[in-house]
Parts: structure tokens; C-alpha cells; sequence
């Protein structure tokens, strides 16, 4: 029995190591430059700005907050990657949590980091103002507000990593791919209804996440992973 259990824990050891070693080193990625591959925000005084203050006071100011839309918009400000990975569950058609499916859950945790990386430079160096700084109005998680004010709204950090991540798991669960990905999008517009970010923040974060996906999936690793998700996904 000692040694039928001896072999079971050295067995497990070695499972996991060679999963270790097949996690990808961020310093060995490319990070997708968001200031290098973005436009520049619209202008205050641009039709393009004009445009954002307009669905930005339709939908963050004039917002109806009882509505089950706002309620969602409300759970869509979570960041971390246990908020994301519970957030994505219902499209992806299975629960995902370190517990569940730890490689699918590494890949988000993998990807939300790139993504994050990715989207500061253009954030660091523009420095927008957010809506709810610009109407003096309070988003749907004030609690987050004081962080936000000092974090620049181009492009919207959530938009990059929730699109990113729809695109992984859509990738990874080809079957829920619809559900998968009218998620990723509605994650991101709950950004202009809680007043956290313009349209157009949104836009670039969408075309930023996809940037991203697409750079890692040239990764030989990357893909050895997801291959690994897909085989996880068929077990579970």
C-alpha cells in the first residue's frame, strides 16, 4: 500500500513538472507595443470626442442602474484572474478555477498579464481622462475610482484583457465560440456604461486584445498549451 501511494505522489511530481516547464517565460515575448501599433486617443476638441461624450451620456449618464444590464456591468469591473475565469464560465459552458481546469486557468492568468503589459505603454503616455473623471459623476465601482484616476482610460485595460481572453477560450472550446465571444464584447462595453471608459477606449482595447491573442498564438509554446487546454477540457 506505502508503495502503491509512494509511486502515486512521484507520479503526480513528474505530471507537473513537465507541465511547469512547459509555462512560457513572459521575458522570452514579444509584448505588442500599444503606443507603437494604436492611433492617439480623439482629440477634446474632435467629432470623434464629440461622438464619445455623446454615447458616453447616453449610456453611463442617463443609465438606468436597476436594470439587470447595469447589475452585469457591476460584476464585469472584477480584474483578477479568479473574476475573470468565474465571469467567462457560463459562456464557456464549464466552471474554470484553479481547481477545475489549472491549465485553462494558467492560460487566462497568462494572457490577462500580456494583455495588461501590452496596453500600458499607450495608457502611460497619454494619460486620458476618464469619463466619470471628465462629468464628475461615480462609476459602478466607486471603490476602484482612486486607482483609476491616476491610470490613463487609452485603451481600456479591461477591454484588452476580456477580449483576449474570449479569444483564448473560444479557441480552446470552438463549440461555445458565439456564447464565448458575445461576452468578450459585452465585457467590454460594461466599460462605457459604467462611465470607467469612452467608446473609443473600448474600440482600441478590442483591436489591442486581438493584437495580443494573435502574438502569442505564433508562440510554439503557447500553442503546446493549448493543446493541453483542449485535452483538459475533453476530461473535465
Amino acid at each position: 500500500m506505502l508503495k502503491r501511494l509512494t509511486l502515486t505522489v512521484i507520479l503526480l511530481i513528474s505530471s507537473f513538472n513537465l507541465y511547469a516547464q512547459k509555462l512560457i517565460n513572459l521575458d522570452k515575448i514579444a509584448i505588442p507595443n500599444s503606443l507603437a501599433l494604436l492611433p492617439p486617443p480623439p482629440a477634446i476638441d474632435s467629432i470623434a470626442f464629440m461622438n464619445d461624450k455623446a454615447i458616453s451620456q447616453l449610456s453611463f449618464l442617463t443609465n438606468n442602474k436597476n436594470t439587470k444590464r447595469y447589475a452585469q456591468a457591476k460584476i464585469d469591473t472584477g480584474y483578477t484572474v479568479e473574476e475573470i475565469a468565474e465571469n467567462f464560465s457560463e459562456s464557456f459552458g464549464q466552471q474554470i478555477s484553479k481547481q477545475t481546469a489549472p491549465i485553462i486557468y494558467d492560460l487566462i492568468d497568462l494572457i490577462s498579464e500580456v494583455a495588461s503589459k501590452s496596453g500600458s505603454y499607450a495608457k502611460k503616455d497619454y494619460m486620458r481622462i476618464r469619463p466619470f473623471v471628465f462629468f464628475d459623476k461615480s462609476t459602478c465601482n466607486p471603490a476602484a475610482e482612486e486607482e483609476l484616476r491616476v491610470n490613463g482610460s487609452y485603451p481600456s485595460g479591461h477591454t484588452t484583457e476580456g477580449w483576449a481572453v474570449a479569444l483564448l477560450l473560444a479557441e480552446i472550446n470552438p463549440a461555445k465560440q458565439q456564447q464565448i465571444l458575445k461576452k468578450g464584447y459585452e465585457y467590454g462595453q460594461s466599460r462605457i456604461i459604467c462611465g470607467a471608459h469612452w467608446p473609443s477606449d473600448v474600440q482600441a482595447g478590442y483591436l489591442l486584445g486581438s493584437v495580443v491573442f494573435s502574438a502569442l498564438n505564433a508562440n510554439d509554446d503557447f500553442r503546446a498549451l493549448i493543446n493541453q487546454a483542449k485535452k483538459e477540457l475533453k476530461t473535465n
